[in-house]
């Protein structure tokens, strides 16, 4: 059986930097480091579910929802949760949504701006995302990621969770992978990708 991997994480803004002195800039490099070395890594995605969850500490005043760092942050959630749900599909054990949300975090606060670039780069439908993203099932999908990272569901961003279990080092997650495996251990399950800064990965709430 493969391990199931679930990762709730912010999505970059200008104003997340300044808020977190930082920190975020490393959060979103679990994304574009560690998580996507570790896709790609031979053996490595054969093992692993990935569920992703880009939404986390956001408020909501009615039918409101105010993201911790602001609008852009909220519009990077709905582009990310639209490629998801368009997207759910494998290919050599790699969700199709993937790669395309590692170039997005790619681009930080540019992502509504320039995110076409990505979706063109792997093929995806621009103009069936922009539909979803400015229309209700990007609202529908945003209600329910918020659902699922209420404050009870998790206490900082990147919240990683293996098997059910969360994981208190995010930049470490492979290692927790590898020990959960009941499988034939991949080779690289010897050396696992960690996190350059495994401590800066933490974001506490602000």
């Amino acid at each position: 059986h493969r391990c199931h991997l679930r990762v709730c994480q912010h999505v970059p803004a200008r104003h997340c930097r300044r808020v977190l002195g930082g920190a975020l800039t490393r959060v979103q490099g679990l994304i574009t480091g560690v998580l996507n070395e570790t896709m790609h890594t031979p053996g490595l995605a054969k093992i692993i579910s990935l569920t992703s969850v880009p939404n986390g500490n956001v408020q909501k005043f009615g039918d409101q929802y105010q993201c911790q760092h602001g609008e852009l942050e909220c519009q990077g959630n709905t582009l990310e949760l639209c490629t998801i749900a368009h997207y759910n599909t494998t290919k050599d054990n790699i969700p199709k949504w993937f790669d395309p949300l590692v170039c997005y975090e790619s681009l930080g606060e540019n992502m509504i701006s320039r995110g076409e670039k990505c979706a063109t780069a792997y093929g995806l439908d621009w103009s069936a995302l922009q539909t979803c993203y400015n229309g209700p099932e990007g609202k529908a999908l945003f209600a329910a990621a918020y659902q699922q990272t209420l404050p009870t569901n998790h206490k900082f961003t990147p919240w990683v969770v293996v098997n059910g279990e969360a994981q208190m080092n995010p930049g470490a997650f492979v290692e927790a992978v590898c020990k959960a495996y009941t499988g034939p251990q991949p080779a690289a399950c010897a050396n696992p990708p960690t996190s350059d800064d495994d401590d800066g990965l933490v974001a506490t709430l602000a």
